[in-house]
């Protein structure tokens, strides 16, 4: 199955694959453009929102105007969700929080 071929799936799309996109873009840019424009469903946690925001400022150096830019059109075209579980499955704490906003939107796939 492509990505041309769905418009119904729910994904997570990893905060290093949208840091990918908007400072190389390339692959993961082409991937976050399709998903949009073919009107998937894509899911988000204020945790991945808020460790995306930080990793932007600290290590690239967006500017706070960028930033609240970003914030904002993400939590425009994705939607929120508030996970209910913790999950320790894999040794990054972070990579736990995408597990978790993945269950809770009951997504298919994580990106």
């Amino acid at each position: 199955m492509t990505i041309d071929m769905v418009s119904d799936l729910k994904i997570v799309i990893d905060s290093n694959v949208i840091i990918s996109s908007l400072v190389f873009g390339g692959k993961p840019e082409e991937l976050i453009k399709k998903v949009l424009l073919k009107g998937i469903k894509v899911y988000t946690s204020i945790q991945l929102v808020s460790e995306l925001i930080d990793v932007l400022r600290k290590s690239f150096g967006f500017s706070e105007e960028k930033i609240k830019k970003l914030e904002a059109e993400i939590l425009i075209s994705f939607e929120t969700v508030y996970p209910s579980k913790t999950f320790l499955v894999v040794r990054d704490i972070e990579d736990n929080k995408v597990l978790e906003a993945a269950d809770e939107a009951g997504c298919d796939y994580i990106g």
